[in-house]
């Protein structure tokens, strides 16, 4: 196995605090990260959201309950739960609009020490320093705001809560003393072991993944689909359909003193205590930083740096499961790194020594310091980490790991002696790059890329389940996440530039072959300049990336030892040189970016005052700025990365301003070209965070359900204005990253030019959206249905539906038929429904139906045909006077409207349920002002007490007391 080690590669330090550089008051308190999502909690009680791949600021959320202490994203990413210093608990709303939904004080004036979600993010697990549990339960009703979330206290425990984990239906609960296992299905919990403790240890869940449950997920993924979404009370309390199995490999990790951990079971019996104090190493090992941010965290570091200690002792406390496979533990001085399976430690560290939070994605470790400063690392071996950092277009850094770790190097191409010499066995000195020119250098890496991943590829790999794996060459720098959320203009480079070469193995069968990728050198990792140079003295690009497939690793010794020659006797007068040069350049970035800055805050303090001409002058050169200081750095590969970051923060929060300053009317009226590409380009970029594009730059499908975009009306207005101006090069292309707007436009677009084309099928299709499906499919004809029954079986088999790529990736596409016809249903009335079943019948056969859709096409059938000539008058009786003339107080008057506006999805007249004030009770015809049991006036007081009176269809009414009396079930009357 390659040794592993933590990387810094990427500074989020500076892209984080960007939003409060410019104040002093608001501090940070803590972080909390998900797969799209970094959020920060502060001194104000406010929270900063940013994406965490590019990581940039996104929207300040402001909140007045007081300093954050703990925050926590929903597994789903719909919600946010925060606990302030003062005890209580806020649930915020994230998607689709962000709103703060209650404020609860069960824990109201102690201190919460931590909080969990649940895996389906229904329920909130709340622990304090008491030992005190409670539990918030979330539902429909919940998140729409119309009721307050129950809370309840589950249990209290004897001293504070350290650490809280869920997984299944399982929550394992650390104190100070012992460690809990509950089982929240049953509501049943057990004490692990028997011996106490006395301090901050934690605990954790640890999933075992065998071959079998891997090829049962993939198998069963699509009716894993179906079955949650149509799952009963056992899903909403809790209940699942786990089987033994997944239970048996579920483990728990508890934390014991002495580098000690408890394996547990799920039934909270101990069946193995691992010991690590012999097995750890006796030097911690080394952070790998890359040169950029050591320098950009110079000064930072200042102020957090403390006399390491020579002999540290060691101790594991909290524990989180990192990448899938291991443990990491940390306290506030070490950060450990530890294989439970084989009862190894791989790695610590004492570097940081004032750890105040960590937060794992993956392979991502984000940690924040008790001084405020953040880090990203990476636990990654030393092949990958080669890979990513020539990736990243780190080629200084790049050489000096593969210099540092030269031994491991050779180890994973099986030991070759004759590759290339980066540095003598006895030389550490730092390997540099100024006397080579560009090409030397990537030239010398893309050898190292290339012996890596030739070695890693091999044969052809027949796994247990039948599948044989060919591994991919270009799999490290194609990663989905490089371009998960990068702009719909990079994501076309980056798609572009990874195409893959012909598949060797077709002569194999489908099921012999997964597939293999061979490798290729990227043609854009130089800069412009550059790439002239290369020109002049070696050819084209294509020719130097033909001979260097050509040559062999082993014939590069003569040129790497004329090299070190060289590097030896200038390196520390260069080091000195480069170290310098970088200051000067970032500093000069930031001297540039001044006046983007300046006229960015001009933008926003007098957008209401200026006219409109200076407005449009002002984006014009904004615009026009950023580009030339995109351009201006572009050469210099050390602040790639740091300038991209930098330009992108600040695009962000120009976009931001842009969109929030600029007014309907402006929009609507100017002609200016410069003005609406800026307005246009700003409205994709802030709403394009999931946007996925095939190299035929069209959209890739993906899961994601449409949401309302950022800045809507921007976004009508731009559209209204492309087809007023018949531009539907514009309508489409903007239509085509923000596909919402087709439910409001697609008519609109159909009505204008008269025909459906088929590309707008397609783009439709993609969407998966009910509504907009519910428009587009019974507006086909005979000749389009064929190619939307084309598309819809490529979407069964994962292609894109213009160009028939295969995505390698794993989607669960399928369209929601019972949601088209229940969209029909409710806007077209129930003749168009029942047309576009009868028409699915004969194009699409195989379409099988939920029962509650024929049910609702009945009802809605019956109501338009005579149902609204016997609606039922919701009012008062003439009995109670005429002064009670509304159904329900104002209060419930709202919150009806409001639902039945969501399911009805039109507007409700207020004024159905009365105007004056409201009574119990239903309007009937009274055939008598009598009871006809007491034959005494329905209002006597006595005889009305607390039952009231009882109603029957005849319109005879009794006192319920009566009734009792008399044991009436029916109208004597009719007897």
């Amino acid at each position: 196995m390659q040794e592993l080690i933590l990387c810094e590669y990427e500074e989020i330090n500076s892209l984080l605090y960007k939003p409060i550089i410019t104040t002093q008051r608001i501090k940070y308190t803590c972080i909390n990260a998900s797969k799209n999502y970094i959020v920060l909690g502060s001194t104000s009680g406010s929270l900063y959201l940013f994406t965490r791949e590019p990581c940039t600021f996104q929207q300040l959320i402001p909140l007045s309950e007081g300093p954050v202490i703990h925050l926590l994203i929903s597994p789903d990413e719909k919600i946010i739960a925060l606990a302030t210093k003062r005890g209580s608990v806020c649930i915020i709303n994230l998607k689709p609009t962000i709103k703060l939904l209650s404020v609860l004080n069960e824990h109201i004036n102690e201190t919460i020490t931590c909080l969990c979600w649940n895996e389906k993010s229904t329920e909130i697990y709340v622990g304090d320093s008491n030992g005190k549990i409670s539990t918030i339960v979330l539902s429909i009703f919940t998140v729409n705001g119309m009721f307050q979330p129950p809370t309840c206290t589950l249990m209290h425990l004897d001293s504070t809560i350290v650490q809280m984990d869920f997984s299944m239906r399982y929550l394992l609960v650390s104190t100070l003393t012992r460690c809990y296992i509950c089982d929240t299905a049953h509501e049943q919990f057990k004490q692990i072991g028997n011996k106490t403790r006395d301090g901050e240890y934690g605990g954790c869940f640890y999933k075992i993944m065998n071959i079998n449950q891997c090829e049962k997920k993939l198998s069963n993924t699509e009716n894993d689909k179906i079955l949650n979404k149509t799952s009963g009370l056992n899903s909403i309390i809790g209940l699942s359909d786990e089987t033994n199995d997944e239970q048996q490999n579920l483990i728990v990790y508890c934390a014991r003193p002495g580098c000690r951990l408890w394996e547990v079971t799920t039934n909270g019996i101990v069946i193995k205590t691992h010991q690590f104090k012999d097995a750890l190493p006796i030097l911690s090992s080394n952070i790998y930083i890359t040169s950029t941010i050591k320098l950009l965290q110079q000064s930072n570091n200042k102020n957090d740096k403390q006399q390491l200690n020579s002999n540290p002792s060691h101790n594991f406390s909290r524990l989180i499961v990192v990448n899938k496979k291991y443990l990491l533990s940390y306290t506030t001085n070490s950060l450990y790194i530890i294989d439970p399976i084989n009862a190894t430690v791989i790695l610590w560290t004492d570097e940081f020594t004032n750890i105040s939070m960590i937060h794992i994605i993956d392979d991502k470790i984000y940690l924040m310091t008790l001084s405020g400063l953040f880090h990203c690392l990476t636990l990654s071996n030393v092949d990958s980490l080669i890979i990513k950092l020539f990736n990243c277009k780190l080629y200084n850094d790049c050489l000096q790991l593969c210099t540092i770790y030269r031994g491991e190097l050779l180890k994973s191409i099986n030991g070759n002696d004759k590759i290339i010499k980066i540095t003598d066995d006895n030389d550490d000195e730092q390997f540099d790059l100024t006397n080579l020119q560009i090409n030397d250098v990537t030239n010398i890496l893309q050898q190292i890329i290339l012996a890596i991943q030739r070695n890693s590829n091999g044969h052809p790999q027949r796994l247990n389940s039948g599948i044989v794996v060919v591994h991919s060459g270009n799999g490290l720098l194609c990663n989905e996440k490089n371009y998960r959320s990068l702009t719909p203009t990079e994501m076309k480079v980056k798609l572009n530039d990874n195409n893959y070469k012909k598949n060797d193995y077709e002569s194999l069968s489908d099921t012999e072959i997964v597939y293999d990728n061979s490798v290729r050198v990227k043609k854009n990792s130089v800069t412009k300049i550059n790439q002239q140079k290369r020109q002049q003295s070696h050819g084209s690009v294509d020719e130097n990336i033909s001979y260097m497939s050509q040559i062999n690793l082993q014939d590069c010794d003569n040129f790497e030892k004329s090299v070190e020659i060289n590097n030896r006797n200038d390196n520390s007068t260069v080091t000195e040189l480069q170290t310098k040069e970088i200051e000067m350049t970032a500093s000069n970035i930031q001297l540039d970016l001044e006046p983007v800055n300046n006229l960015i805050a001009t933008l926003k303090s007098s957008a209401t005052e200026m006219n409109a001409e200076n407005f449009e002058n002002i984006i014009c050169q904004i615009g026009k700025m950023i580009v030339d200081i995109n351009n201006k750095y572009d050469e210099i590969i050390e602040l790639k990365q740091f300038l991209y970051e930098i330009i992108r923060s600040i695009e962000r929060n120009y976009y931001h301003i842009l969109l929030e300053n600029i007014t309907i009317k402006l929009l609507s009226t100017t002609n200016n070209i410069c003005v609406l590409n800026e307005i246009n380009k700003a409205f994709i970029d802030l709403n394009t965070s999931n946007y996925l594009e095939c190299t035929c730059e069209n959209p890739q499908m993906n899961n994601h359900e449409l949401s309302e975009p950022k800045f809507l009306e921007i976004g009508q207005a731009l559209i209204e204005k492309f087809i007023k101006e018949n531009n539907n090069e514009k309508f489409i292309s903007l239509i085509k990253y923000v596909p919402y707007y087709w439910r409001e436009y697609l008519l609109i677009y159909v009505d204008k030019n008269g025909l459906i084309d088929d590309n707008i099928i397609r783009l439709c299709l993609q969407t998966q959206d009910n509504i907009i499906l519910s428009i587009l499919l019974p507006l086909l004809n005979t000749k389009q249905w064929k190619i939307a029954i084309e598309c819809i079986e490529r979407m069964k088999i994962n292609h894109c539906l213009f160009c028939n790529t295969k995505f390698n990736t794993l989607n669960n596409l399928k369209i929601d038929w019972n949601g088209i016809a229940h969209e029909i249903i409710v806007k077209q009335k129930s003749d168009s429904a029942l047309k576009f079943l009868k028409l699915l019948e004969t194009k699409l056969p195989t379409i099988k139906f939920k029962q509650n859709v024929y049910q609702s096409l009945i009802f809605n059938k019956l109501l338009n045909y005579h149902g609204y000539e016997h609606a039922v008058k919701f009012d008062h009786d003439e009995l109670s006077n005429s002064e009670f003339s509304s159904v329900c107080s104002p209060e419930v008057k709202n919150v009806l409207v409001e639902a039945l506006e969501k399911d009805l999805k039109r507007p409700i007249d207020k004024n159905i349920f009365g105007t004056g004030p409201h009574h119990w009770g239903i309007r009937f015809s009274k055939n008598s002002s009598t009871c006809p049991a007491c034959t005494l006036s329905l209002k006597t007081p006595v005889l009305l007490g607390e039952n009231g009176i009882s109603i029957f269809p005849c319109g005879h009414a009794y006192h319920v007391n009566c009734l009792i009396e008399k044991k009436l079930t029916t109208c004597f009357l009719h007897q």
